[in-house]
């Protein structure tokens, strides 16, 4: 049989309001054996800015598949060179260079019960919200008229009326007829199985030779090979995962099939949907059954004496991942940001880059940094390889835009001032997701009461122990193993937890100014204790040893109380008003206590004394 034809569909729906329609689209054509992409999944590890993605993939597309939602999104830099006043997302510059280029669009207007339902439209101010709500209805209105008024298109192409959906059953509806409308695009074409869907391999990998010589390993034992990957959202778990794969797959001819799993969205497939996605790959046209254990039979029958790779990517728990272990003689990777058993065998924990690695990665994209600013980045991007793109994207591109030398030193500055919110900046430009939406997806799994106390174990600044966890932020040991078991918290040692540096960043951020103040109070008072117990240990009770030893372990903390107490006492004038006088007690009673520390004339000597105000 010669080569046939794989219908290649855009589909066009960025914004996050939209996203569980965006997934049932993706899954839909995906399984109708059409080749998709989209801007949020197929394009996060291109180089290059994101127009020239966006065109490049519209232009080499048969469909553009476009939902018009509610939210506006960020807004385009320039999207139409010949019409440079036009203001629109790149979600609507997909939608309108798409109809410029000619190509056959499918376009749904989407009712505002249809999207997102945490989703809020944010801005910069009121008017600027406003002002993206105004853009977005606009949009609405031409998708829905199929007009053109105002836009660069407006006097050349005009089209029919698209569709609006209004329902659930409506889209699904809307779907069966655009699966028909493109698969007419290619005549009658007689599909071929899809065996060999793994992504490309990332354009930029560095480093992780430690981790890659263990995991090959694995791979060395025989048998059927389970290798999972688990780490916090950023940490390149996907990017190592396709390198092994690509690695191994002339020892896996037969197939090798990338499915994402989607585990930190609404409503990820189920074990049977993946079992079925996968049999359906070698026989598109089976009916299959709905009953797991069937299901599970006919995934094992169909793979038996085949040399089949499957790489489950974003897996949310064992219960999703498990039922596709393959038999003997395939190969079965999955990532996932939860830590649980595949078989009988826990997944690989993956860790930041060393300081090494880090520069590498920086230098792939400013060759011209220098070690010490070098080692800053990297402190800064505190080893994740995400933050570590996002800031050597930045370096590139501005170096691009003054003469071939960046600014880094301003750009240093700027990160020391506001680290999450510059990284976050960048993403755009270098077409990532942004820190802050990863680890959103991740928090967005936990239950409120974890939630609540996740965001305010972003106080610590070091490590702590489950004592500090519980008096500081309400959350026990069960908690923090389930914390851990999610990479939103990283253990250190047998009995202290951590947190990244910039999930901490984060999750102080989602506090209210409020409480944070209160999250700092209660963790400046909890090391005025620790501080007087080693106190206590070491003079009083004349532990000597003890005592140095549990000062030595909450140094870290017990110094960031007192700064913080510190910066209070200058911040406070010198007669507050009546409502603060308790607050101001509270703060002047730990400071004093701290500084009262015998112990830390040992192992401190140059503590400032208290400001006069006080």
């Amino acid at each position: 049989m010669g080569a046939t034809k794989v219908p290649t569909v855009f589909l066009s729906a960025a914004t996050d309001d939209l996203e569980a329609l965006r997934n049932v689209l993706h899954g839909a054509f995906s399984r109708a054996g059409f080749r998709v992409f989209t801007q949020k999944h197929s394009l996060s590890a291109a180089a290059g800015t994101l127009r020239e993605h966006l065109v490049d993939h519209i232009q080499k597309s048969d469909c553009v598949i476009h939902l018009a939602g509610m939210a506006y999104g960020a807004d385009a830099d320039k999207p139409f060179p010949d019409a440079p006043g036009f203001q629109c997302s790149w979600t609507q510059f997909e939608y309108y260079y798409a109809h410029q280029q000619g190509k056959k669009v499918i376009a749904f207007v989407c009712a505002p019960d249809l999207s997102h339902r945490d989703f809020a439209e944010t801005g910069a101010d009121a008017a600027d919200i406003a002002r993206r709500q105004r853009l977005q209805q606009e949009h609405r209105q031409r998708v829905a008229s199929g007009e053109f008024t105002g836009t660069p298109l407006a006097a050349g192409v005009q089209r029919t009326l698209n569709e609006e959906v209004n329902s659930w059953d409506q889209l699904l509806q809307a779907i069966a007829a655009a699966v028909t409308s493109v698969h007419g695009l290619a005549g009658n074409l007689s599909f071929e199985p899809r065996l060999h869907t793994l992504p490309d391999r990332p354009l930029v990998f560095v480093g992780r030779e430690a981790d890659l010589a263990k995991l090959r390993q694995q791979h060395a034992a025989g048998g059927t090979v389970l290798t999972g990957l688990r780490g916090m959202g950023g940490i390149g778990k996907t990017a190592l995962a396709l390198v092994l794969a690509h690695e191994w797959s002339p020892q896996f001819p037969d197939a090798q099939l990338f499915l994402d799993a989607r585990g930190t969205q609404l409503n990820p497939p189920t074990g049977a949907a993946l079992l079925a996605q996968v049999i359906q790959t070698f026989h598109p046209e089976a009916k299959l059954p709905d009953d797991l254990a069937a299901l599970k039979a006919l995934y094992h029958q169909e793979l038996a004496g085949k040399k089949a790779l499957i790489l489950l990517d974003n897996a949310r728990d064992a219960a999703q991942a498990a039922p596709l272990i393959p038999p003997a003689g395939c190969a079965f990777l999955v990532t996932s940001r939860n830590n649980f058993m595949l078989g009988t065998r826990p997944a690989y924990p993956m860790d930041k880059l060393p300081d090494a690695e880090a520069t590498a990665l920086l230098r792939e994209h400013y060759p011209a940094l220098n070690d010490a600013d070098a080692a800053a980045l990297v402190k800064l991007c505190a080893g994740l390889p995400l933050a570590l793109r996002l800031a050597g994207a930045h370096l590139a591109l501005d170096a691009s835009e003054r003469g071939g030398t960046a600014n880094v030193a301003g750009y240093l500055k700027k990160l020391h001032a506001s680290r999450l919110g510059m990284l976050n900046a960048d993403a755009q430009n270098a077409a990532l997701v942004t820190i802050s939406e990863t680890l959103r997806l991740s928090e967005y799994q936990l239950a409120e009461p974890e939630r609540a106390a996740w965001r305010k174990l972003g106080v610590f600044t070091a490590s702590f122990d489950e004592r500090a966890a519980k008096e500081i932020a309400g959350a026990e040991e069960e908690m923090l193993g389930h914390l851990v078991r999610r990479s939103l918290l990283e253990r250190e040692g047998a009995d202290r937890y951590k947190l990244h540096d910039l999930a901490a960043d984060y999750a102080r951020e989602q506090l209210t100014e409020a409480e944070r103040t209160a999250q700092h109070l209660a963790h400046a008072r909890h090391y005025t204790a620790v501080g007087k117990e080693a106190d206590q240990l070491y003079q009083t009770k004349g532990n000597h040893v003890d005592g140095l030893a549990l000062f030595d372990r909450e140094r870290a903390q017990i110094e960031a109380a007192f700064a913080w107490l510190d910066a209070q006492a200058g911040r406070t004038p010198c007669a507050p008003p009546e409502s603060s006088e308790l607050f101001r007690q509270r703060i002047f009673e730990s400071y004093s206590l701290i500084f009262e520390a015998g112990v830390w004339s040992l192992a401190w000597s140059g503590l400032p004394c208290i400001s006069s105000a006080w």
